[in-house]
Parts: C-alpha cells; structure tokens; sequence
C-alpha cells in the first residue's frame, strides 16, 4: 500500500470516527429528550447529568437539563428528586444561554418563552401559598419560606427582563410580597431592601394590593428607632405625597420632634392637621413645653400668650365633653394652675384654688378607679392644700 492510500485510508477513518460520536451523541441527546417526553424524568435526569458530564460545553444538553428539572418541579410524583429543581433549571437555563445564546433563543421563541416564565410563576404561586398561610396563622416560619421564594422569583423575572423575553420592571407585585414577607418574618435586612426598593421607585399602588402604604410605614419607623434623620423625613415626605389622609406620617413626625424635644416644630408640625384631631395631645405637648422643657418665667409667659392666647384652661375644658381623656385633662388643668401659680405671687392663692376645684371633681368622679391619674390627684391636692394653709 502506497504512502498517500494510507494517508487517505487515515483521514477516512479519522472521519468516520467523528461522524460516528457526533451521530452517538445526537442519539444520547434524542435518547434523553424521548425519556423527558414520555415522562420518565428520574431517568430522563440521570442521563442528562451523565451526557453533560462528557459534554459540559453543550447548550443543547444544558437547555434539555433545564427542561427536564422545571418538568420536575412541575410533578408532585417526581419532586423529590431535587431539593429545588426551579433553581437548577433557572441555573442550566443560564448555562445554555451563556455557551448558545442564539441555539437558546431559536428554541424559546417559538414557545413565547414559556419554560422560564413556568420558573417565575411556579416560585411566585408556591410563595404565595405559604405567605397566605402565614397570614392566617401568623406564622414567621412560613413567612421565610415565602420570602426565599419571592426573591428567588425576583432573581428570575430580572434575567427574563433582561433577555429581553417578557416581564415589566420594575416588578412590584414581586417587591410588594417580597418585602411584606420579610417585614412580617423579621428580617430586617431584606425588608429594608425591598422596601426601599418600593419607595425609591415612587411606587404607591400595585395591581396586586392596596395597603402599600405599610410598606412606607415600615420604613418610616425602621429610620426612627435608627435616629437617621434624613432618611426618616426623606420617607415620611414621601408618604405624605402618596398618602394624603394617612395620618401615620403626621403622627410619627410629631413622635419624633417630641423624642428630640424640639417643641417650636413639634408645635408647628400640628398646623398641618386640623387642631381638633389632635387637640389633647397638642394641650398635653404645650404644656411640657411651657413648664418642663426649662422656660424661663418671661419666656413662658410670652410663649403662652403666643401659642393659646391665655386660652389653655378653655380648650381643655372644651375638650373634657369630646374625648375619652377627662380625667387626664382635669389633672393638667390643675397642674396649669399650680405651675402659673409658682409664676404669679399675687394670684398664687386664687389659683391655686381653681387647681383645687378640677382636682376634687376628679377625685370625685374617679374615686373608684386607684388609677394613676387618681392617686397623682390626691397628691396635688394634699400639697396645695399645705401651701395655702402656710
């Protein structure tokens, strides 16, 4: 045999070896799609793991893997074959995309991407049977297992956005359930995360809810036990433009001021809401600003003129018939009295009387209670007394 009919004997068998792996591995590969077909996915699993063993640069093999474990999340019969087989399709989804983007795009369009979009709605469904049943059973545990899906969800709809096959961004319901979820399951990282993420994006609605504003609130409170003052009025700004009649943002603004004792806008925060809806702890707010915040004895009478005209025992009395406050705000009448007493010599005894008259109808009409407010009473009254009789 002559030199080139061995070289030509060479390349015919180097051919033939070729065309007979790449004719074993589309056997495999048809082999493995026909046990996906028929159902047979514990088998189907085994041999797809096996060929990307020998194969770990197939994106057809990666793409077939994918399917084969969304099949299996899919079965009841067969999910305890993986511990979560969304995440390992979503995984081998990728690494098919990423070794054939072009192979991977000519399979999914025609099926308008149906197979990463069962991974989005299959964690979104399962999470959302067990945040349901959290809800009901006020469950944290359940709570968490919620959330991991919510978020393994959110993992999912990104990379489908961002393939460009489907899914609006940002996705709020996704961040809504996400960041209830680890609100009412404790964790605190994510809830920050995912709430901001509601927030920052100026999302007051979603088509899935209509309590968005707790999520604001959340975020609210979280920045005031945190003392951060910018992200706190940052936020509550931001609740107030979304949430017109939500009195929360009002309520923790003057929390705050009170908390800082900075009473000229802890005042002037309630011009912002009808005097009525918050006249009690208004009286309650001027009053500690008046004779416990350190005013000197000008200055608190010029503040008191200033802010209630002379009028403080008059609203008080005109609150006694409309709120669930009068003895509360007999005592403060009285310790009014006591306290321009102390300022005003020449009237002292005459109002320390009047202080004793709202003491009396409160011991009076409370006599049963022993509450606290009864017994600080009896006590003014007892010392008033002492010093009238000096």
């Amino acid at each position: 045999m002559t030199r080139n009919n061995l070289h030509k004997k060479s390349i015919i068998i180097i051919i033939g070896f070729f065309c007979f792996i790449g004719y074993a591995r589309a056997q495999t590969i048809e082999a493995i799609r026909g046990l996906w077909q028929q159902n047979s996915l514990a088998h189907a699993r085994q041999a797809v793991d096996s060929f990307l063993l020998q194969h770990r640069t197939s994106a057809e093999g990666w793409l077939l893997k994918a399917m084969i474990c969304n099949s299996i999340a899919r079965s009841p019969e067969y999910q305890y074959l993986l511990a979560d087989a969304r995440m390992e399709a979503w995984q081998s989804l990728q690494q098919a995309e990423k070794l054939g983007p072009a192979y991977v795009e000519a399979q999914l369009k025609p099926t308008d991407y149906a197979m990463p979009n069962d991974l989005y709605y299959g964690y979104t469904n399962e999470a959302l049977t067990y945040y349901n049943a959290a809800t009901e059973s006020n469950d944290r545990n359940q709570y968490s297992e919620a959330l991991q899906r919510f978020k393994k969800a959110g993992l999912v709809s990104a990379y489908i956005y961002g393939k460009g096959w489907g899914m609006n961004m940002p996705d709020t319901s996704n961040i809504y359930y996400t960041a209830k979820a680890a609100i009412s399951a404790g964790k605190e990282e994510d809830a920050l995360i995912y709430s901001k993420k509601i927030a920052d994006a100026g999302v007051y609605k979603t088509s899935v809810a209509n309590d968005v504003e707790t999520i604001y609130h959340w975020l609210v409170y979280y920045y005031k036990q945190k003392q951060e003052g910018a992200a706190f009025f940052k936020y509550v700004e931001q609740g107030r433009q979304h949430f017109t009649n939500d009195v929360y943002f009002t309520l923790v603004t003057l929390d705050w001021y009170r908390k800082q004792k900075d009473y000229p806008k802890l005042l002037a925060t309630y011009q912002t809401q009808p005097s009525k809806q918050y006249q009690w702890q208004y009286l309650q707010d001027v009053y500690n600003y008046l004779y416990t915040s350190g005013q000197t004895v000008p200055n608190r009478a010029a503040l008191q003129k200033q802010l209630l005209g002379g009028l403080l025992d008059y609203l008080l009395l005109q609150s006694l018939g409309t709120n669930n406050n009068a003895a509360e705000a007999r005592l403060l009448i009285a310790k009014v009295y006591i306290n321009q007493a102390r300022d005003n010599k020449t009237s002292r005894r005459k109002l320390l009387q009047l202080s004793n008259s709202h003491l009396q109808k409160l011991i009076s009409d409370y006599s049963k209670t022993n509450s606290n407010t009864y017994k600080e009473a009896l006590k003014l009254l007892a010392r008033n007394n002492r010093v009238l009789k000096g």
